[in-house]
């Protein structure tokens, strides 16, 4: 869980959805709405007015005819890298997600989620980076994988550190999602594309790649090694 309230600014022309969006998002303990903007100029203004600026911006990709979610995300990638983009849109398309993704998104999501799919996607993309799901094509994970790290090389921090650490167990994913509150599918996306990325093939064996890089601290938080010894003594019950 995040220390405050994740920020969020939604970006859509059609007031039904945005008034949905709104509607989740209060339902959602530790994340608030701080503005809506309907056109990528609305969103120049209101970000520049806005302090502090929100840390999540929920992108439409098709905001109207002589604009789009795409050039949009662009634009926040250049002037405000610190801010992360969730593009959401009616059609899945591989095509989409995938130029969405190279404009410099996080995660996509489909219009019409519940509050529960909302919220999951909001705390990774804050906590860790990204959010993994089935909408987002293969290479686009191991892309993901690649910045994650690379956008700080110093470190690996939030949920996905503590995935890593729980890989160094003997926990099933099945368990670690638990101990992450991810989805099993969730975490192996996870595992699956970090491998990839250190070109190698065991989870251990990942983790293993990111102590010797440094990439890691050198023990498993007390809170995080209590949550281990929880689910060892369920699954021995």
């Amino acid at each position: 869980m995040p220390r405050r309230d994740i920020r969020v600014a939604l970006v859509d022309d059609k007031e039904l959805f945005y008034t949905a969006l709104q509607h989740k998002l209060k339902h959602i303990t530790g994340a608030k709405a701080v503005f809506h903007a309907a056109s990528t100029q609305a969103l120049q203004d209101r970000i520049a007015s806005c302090s502090p600026p929100p840390d999540i911006v929920l992108m439409d990709i098709q905001l109207g005819v002589n604009d789009n979610g795409f050039e949009c995300t662009c634009w926040l990638r250049e002037a405000y890298p610190q801010i992360r983009v969730i593009g959401y849109s009616d059609y899945p398309h591989a095509e989409t997600i995938q130029r969405l993704i190279g404009c410099g998104a996080r995660a996509f999501i489909e219009k019409g989620l519940g509050a529960q799919s909302l919220k999951s996607a909001l705390f990774d993309v804050y906590e860790s980076g990204y959010h993994f799901n089935a909408f987002i094509p293969d290479d686009a994970f191991l892309d993901a994988a690649q910045r994650l790290v690379l956008d700080d090389p110093c470190k690996i921090t939030g949920t996905l550190q503590q995935i890593m650490f729980l890989c160094a167990t003997d926990l099933t994913t099945a368990q670690i999602g638990e101990a992450v509150y991810l989805s099993e599918r969730t975490v192996k996306n996870y595992i699956s594309h970090l491998c990839r990325f250190f070109g190698v093939t065991y989870a251990k064996a990942m983790v293993a790649q990111a102590f010797w890089h440094g990439l890691m601290p050198n023990s498993m938080p007390d809170e995080l090694r209590e949550t281990v010894n929880r689910l060892k003594t369920t699954k021995n019950e």
